[in-house]
């Protein structure tokens, strides 16, 4: 909405609020923090593909490493490899 934005619950406010509810909150916050590097005019469509811009797909998530679960300890872990070289006869 540029520079000036409108009373909180103006018809203007209302229907940027109504289009942009399909976005978290995160992703809104990070479309906010793109805006400084935008040029030109920043109407409704322009914000809604910047934070489209900014947003991960859905599908790289599952290109993300995951945390490993259950983790050992040093200790565990200098124990379980001292028993697998015994074993290899290393």
């Amino acid at each position: 909405m540029g520079k000036i934005h409108h009373e909180v619950g103006s018809t203007e406010y209302n229907v940027w609020y109504k289009a942009l509810n399909d976005f978290t909150e995160k992703e809104f916050i990070e479309g906010v923090k793109a805006v400084p590097d935008h040029i030109g005019y920043l109407d409704l469509p322009a914000f809604r593909s910047l934070i489209r811009m900014t947003k991960s797909h859905k599908s790289h998530r599952y290109l993300a490493l995951e945390k490993p679960k259950n983790l050992l300890s040093g200790e565990e872990l200098r124990a379980r490899i001292a028993e697998m070289r015994k074993n290899l006869d290393i």
